[in-house]
């Protein structure tokens, strides 16, 4: 079970000042989580907002890379929420960029037949 409810939950209005497209996050603002690698990617998605909501170690340094990418204007980045669900259905495609998931290794037959069967 990952917290989230099963039934359907009505989307939050986005914050003021983001528009759509708009994309959606949330979990402890920390290293591991790489959102610092989302926000490098939105500096190269002219026009795209991002509403990041959580708290963590890592928020001033998140705040401070946003507005050196030149970014900041496009991210509002909310803190605790305890309406996560809503959040994440209001944007357009929800995201989340932790380190490390594509460099693990892999087992078993799955394994195998992305890599071409070996």
């Amino acid at each position: 079970r990952n917290g989230l409810p099963n039934e359907a939950v009505a989307p939050a209005q986005l914050p003021a000042g983001l528009v759509r497209p708009c994309l959606t996050a949330a979990g402890r603002l920390s290293e591991q989580k790489g959102f610092d690698v989302l926000l490098r990617a939105l500096a190269q998605l002219p026009g795209v907002h991002l509403w990041l909501v959580g708290e963590g170690e890592a928020r001033s340094s998140l705040e401070a890379l946003a507005e050196r990418l030149g970014v900041g204007d496009r991210v509002v980045m909310d803190g605790w929420n305890d309406q996560v669900p809503a959040v994440l259905g209001a944007g357009d495609l929800v995201v989340e960029p932790p380190r490390g998931v594509a460099t693990r290794p892999r087992r078993g037959p799955a394994s195998r037949t992305a890599r071409g069967g070996e």
